[in-house]
């Protein structure tokens, strides 16, 4: 499962970053998106477009299309 499709309310384990584009998993990372990060989708966007998940305390956005390189765990 991916962020991407974890629903609203649900939490969930990040069990690895996806993807060939470095910049993207750097970016990710400086995020606080590690390995073994509890992390949960607070709200989406009307048309899907964007997330905010709650990480390490914060509330970050993301466009639905990088949470598809974020896989997770659900608890």
């Amino acid at each position: 499962m991916t962020l991407a499709t974890l629903p609203v309310g649900k939490k969930a384990i990040i069990v690895k970053l996806l993807g060939s584009n470095p910049q993207l998993v750097t970016r990710l990372m400086e995020l606080g998106m590690v390995e073994g990060t509890l992390i949960s989708v607070s709200y989406t966007a009307p048309l899907g477009g964007a997330l905010a998940v709650e990480c390490r305390g914060g509330l970050i956005a993301l466009r639905t299309s990088d949470a598809a390189h974020i896989e997770v765990s659900e608890i």
